[in-house]
């Protein structure tokens, strides 16, 4: 039996089960503060959610929770992707397909402009093949001393540079959501958002205010967008960021969205 539901008062009352099913997926705590965040303190409005129940037990979860963002000086409501949970009974029967499908239905007919996200490697097929998503070639996530991004200005082009979607700087109510994360550490600056992690500051947002509050001895972890390459970045490359989209306006289709990791849902 499938249940959609995107109002939040039905989605406190299957958070125990939502909880549990998390636990037999992933072999993990469930971390409560977290999805009460994302969830139901989300300024820009309900997530919408598919679940599957077999025998009276939630075997499977797909989700996606709204990001405003900006189009070419237009507000519109994205959706992020968020995490796809299959119960090991429930595995092998096509659900995270049939979940997602639902949420999109749902998505399209209440006139959402696009559903985003940085899929995994094991998600990413599926994505592809069965959920009509466009996957970017990976970006790197590199870390670079404050001196070194200062003075490569090839680089700084890139990572503010404008594109038709971005994440939208003046919705000040989802800018105080997004840096209130619980047990996270945010420095806000005009035109800088960086959250602090392991005595690294990951470069959440930035534009061309934000340069002057750039640390020239400090390190910055950044997504450089997957067309430059830094000097050297093939040495100073974290890991690779995937990401994603599928695209329900059709107008947006051409559009070039700014990938910045104030987007994801990790960072």
């Amino acid at each position: 039996m499938y249940i959609d539901i995107n109002t939040l008062a039905e989605l406190k009352e299957r958070k125990q089960e939502i909880q549990t099913l998390f636990a037999a997926s992933f072999d993990m705590p469930f971390n409560v503060a977290d999805w009460n965040w994302f969830y139901l303190e989300n300024p820009s409005g309900p997530a919408y959610v598919s679940l599957f129940y077999d025998g009276g037990r939630l075997l499977g979860h797909y989700a996606v929770i709204p990001t405003t963002l900006n189009c070419n000086g237009k507000k519109i409501i994205a959706y992020r992707s968020m995490t796809t949970m299959v119960h090991p009974d429930g595995r092998g029967r096509g659900l995270f397909t049939d979940l997602a499908n639902r949420v999109y239905t749902m998505l399209q007919a209440d006139g959402a402009s696009l559903v985003y996200g940085f899929p995994n490697e094991n998600s990413t097929p599926g994505f592809v093949k069965h959920l009509g998503w466009t996957v970017l070639p990976p970006d790197p996530i590199v870390d670079l001393i404050g001196s070194k991004l200062l003075a490569d200005q090839g680089l700084i082009d890139v990572l503010t540079e404008k594109a038709d979607i971005e994440w939208d700087t003046q919705n000040q109510a989802q800018a105080a959501w997004r840096t209130a994360r619980p047990e996270t550490e945010f420095s806000v600056e005009p035109g800088l958002i960086v959250k602090h992690y392991d005595g690294i500051r990951n470069i959440l947002h930035l534009d061309q205010n934000g340069l002057k509050s750039i640390h020239p001895t400090e390190v910055y972890r950044v997504l450089v967008p997957q067309h430059i390459r830094p000097n050297n970045v093939e040495k100073i490359t974290v890991f690779n960021y995937q990401f994603g989209y599928r695209v329900f306006d059709q107008s947006l289709t051409n559009s070039t969205i700014k990938r910045e990791l104030i987007l994801s849902d990790v960072f």
